[in-house]
């Protein structure tokens, strides 16, 4: 039994030499080539991960500088909204206070004009009552002209009695 188990020993010690040989001459070539593959590909599986990671820092800084900007524009925008908002309530207080000045005036002149049309009719009132006295008063110097007519005649027929026979007369 001692020679089986020395036989099989020699066959399994061959196996391994021949294995170790063949793993070393023939294998090892083809493992390193694979390794050198992997290695490639390591290497360039390192770099598309450090290029993703630059383009995420990138990306990173730029959203956050987009962050920044659109924070900047946003409390620009709230800033300048309000002041719209302010000078909107001020410009609705100048057109209400507007509105009230207009409707004082529009009463004021309202009243002018309602006490001018009321001069102008005790103007009317006076001026027909001027001008019946007037009437009234010319029709009495025509009366008293006309009466004094009449008196001059009377007292020049009186005066010159020759100047007016000569006058019946010629009219008879």
């Amino acid at each position: 039994m001692n020679s089986i188990v020395q036989k099989v020993h020699s066959v399994v010690i061959f196996l391994m030499i021949a294995g170790m040989v063949l793993i070393a001459f023939v294998m090892r070539p083809k493992i390193e080539l694979d390794q050198e593959d992997i290695n490639r590909i390591t290497e360039s599986l390192k770099q598309d991960v450090n290029a993703s990671r630059e383009d995420y820092k990138r990306l990173d800084l730029v959203q956050i500088g987009h962050g920044k900007h659109l924070k900047t524009t946003n409390d620009t925008i709230r800033v300048r909204h309000d002041r719209y908002n302010d000078k909107m309530e001020s410009i609705d207080d100048e057109f209400q206070r507007l509105s009230l000045q207009i409707e004082q005036l529009n009463e004021t002149i309202t009243q002018k004009l309602d006490k001018l049309d009321n001069d102008i009719v005790d103007l009317r009132d006076e001026f027909s009552t001027n001008k019946r006295n007037q009437n009234r008063t010319v029709r009495e110097m025509k009366m008293n002209i006309r009466t004094l007519e009449d008196q001059f005649e009377t007292l020049d027929r009186q005066l010159n009695p020759k100047k007016y026979v000569k006058d019946e007369e010629d009219g008879k």
